[in-house]
């Protein structure tokens, strides 16, 4: 796992308190209702962090990488790059300095596209370099990713699933960016190509000192790479933490069922059971009130009426009434550590 970075004063990432609503029709006879994909969503990436984004598919986890990447403007709210909105860039410069890597490498290439034109291609787009150089370029990346020179001239139909992704990989690289949205870019790979992929992308972020937005379904994966954890639910941030204290103990409930989710190798355990209660809701139609709370089986009276305070970018934060008052509670926490430290024992 990724150790914690060094915490820069500025952001190099940042999404304050963005939303993004799209009007959909459900059938041609109904009038379009509105569709809270991100709901209010701040959220912060420092330089050389890795932040792991976690939820069930439909909660807006791609949404929001879009978002970040410049591909879909917020409805509401702001997207910054070193503590400026995002609009006020050219998509060229924005390119340069954040790539995606995508999650099905199958459909990610261009199928008519030799490898060495695939990676070079942002070279050529963005004029960087003389174009002399560009194989010597490819070159020095396929080595970095792992891929052997002598597949330059094959095409994508020519390779396994996992050196599609390097090739992906490289291409993201091959500018030089800062920052890498990873939208769950080993979950249609193999078990074992998996891992493959997981420790080349850490290899990638020590050499090159990249800083990840690493979505993903599987808290497996997020464990292994991730500084810092978002749980996404329903368009919203509902916990984010240190990726150790999330992992070790988790505050949201539906944390703790996306925890409680994750198949065991020992034989006989059988499938996990996550008390989720009813299924994921209506995205067009939320629950009043918390959201998860039709779901939750510690749901309190408030919970079906109000909605949690929206949660801040800051450490050990939650967005549940259980912990209404957090900062209190950890404080009361460390004062009986102390005091249970400075008591001596008694025979």
């Amino acid at each position: 796992m990724v150790t914690d970075p060094p915490t820069t004063a500025h952001p190099v990432l940042e999404l304050r308190a963005v939303s993004k609503v799209y009007r959909v029709q459900t059938t041609m006879f109904n009038r379009p209702r509105d569709l809270r994909a991100v709901d209010d969503v701040s959220l912060q990436l420092h330089r050389g962090d890795v932040l792991g984004l976690v939820g069930e598919s439909g909660c807006g986890k791609s949404t929001l990488s879009r978002l970040l990447l410049g591909l879909e403007a917020p409805t509401s709210g702001e997207v910054l790059i070193d503590g400026k909105p995002m609009t006020g860039t050219s998509i060229r410069d924005r390119a340069r300095r954040i790539q995606p890597i995508f999650q099905d490498p199958y459909a990610s290439l261009n199928p008519r596209k030799t490898v060495a034109d695939i990676i070079a291609l942002p070279l050529r787009v963005h004029s960087i370099g003389e174009r002399s150089d560009d194989a010597k370029r490819v070159t020095e990346m396929m080595d970095r990713v792992g891929l052997p020179a002598r597949m330059l001239l094959n095409y994508p139909n020519q390779l396994s699933g996992g050196q599609r992704q390097r090739v992906a990989i490289a291409r993201a690289l091959v500018m030089r960016p800062e920052i890498i949205i990873c939208d769950e870019p080993t979950s249609a790979l193999d078990v074992s190509v998996q891992s493959q992929i997981l420790n080349l992308l850490m290899d990638l972020h020590d050499e090159f000192g990249l800083t990840y937005l690493f979505i993903s379904h599987d808290l497996s994966v997020v464990q292994h790479i991730a500084s810092r954890v978002a749980v996404m639910y329903l368009g919203r941030i509902i916990e984010a933490r240190k990726s150790t204290q999330l992992f070790a103990d988790p505050l949201h409930p539906y944390s703790k069922a996306l925890l409680d989710s994750v198949l065991t190798p020992e034989i006989g355990m059988g499938l996990p059971e996550t008390n989720l209660g009813a299924t994921f809701p209506n995205p067009i139609d939320p629950p009043p009130g918390c959201a998860f709370h039709p779901r939750c089986g510690h749901a309190m009276q408030r919970c079906h009426k109000e909605r949690p305070p929206t949660l801040r970018e800051g450490s050990d934060r939650v967005e549940c009434w259980l912990h209404d008052d957090l900062e209190a509670e950890q404080t009361r926490a460390v004062d009986a550590q102390r005091s249970t430290a400075a008591t001596p024992d008694t025979v």
